[in-house]
């Protein structure tokens, strides 16, 4: 936001980016979104990113089978891993997610909101 009180001071966008350390072409466009938008538009969004695969109901669900050990759905094993779950996942709702994805989610607690 620093490089934003720069450029609405009127100094170049050339000069803003070689302070700030990016391209000029991005103190351009800085300075472009300021004039159109103002400032607080280029304040950082999260990426919405791809849609959630499951529906609601799939993760409530997903939620529930996390908080029970394996054994109560007839796996050998003492607790849950990403590719124990990523099995699951695809067995009961028909979507294939990598087992990195699936630690993803149980780690972001996407499905300790859904509980």
């Amino acid at each position: 936001m620093e490089a934003a009180g720069h450029l609405l001071k009127g100094r170049p966008a050339a000069l803003v980016a070689a302070k700030f350390g990016v391209s000029r072409t991005t103190a351009w466009r800085w300075q472009r979104v300021i004039a159109a938008r103002g400032v607080d538009s280029l304040k950082r969004h999260k990426a919405p990113g791809r849609p959630c695969r499951l529906s609601a109901e799939q993760l409530v669900l997903l939620a529930k089978i996390c908080s029970e050990p394996p054994s109560t759905h007839g796996l050998s094993h003492e607790r849950w891993t990403g590719t124990l779950l990523a099995e699951a996942i695809e067995e009961l709702f028909g979507v294939h997610y990598h087992r990195k994805h699936v630690c993803r989610l149980l780690l972001t607690g996407a499905l300790q909101k859904m509980r």
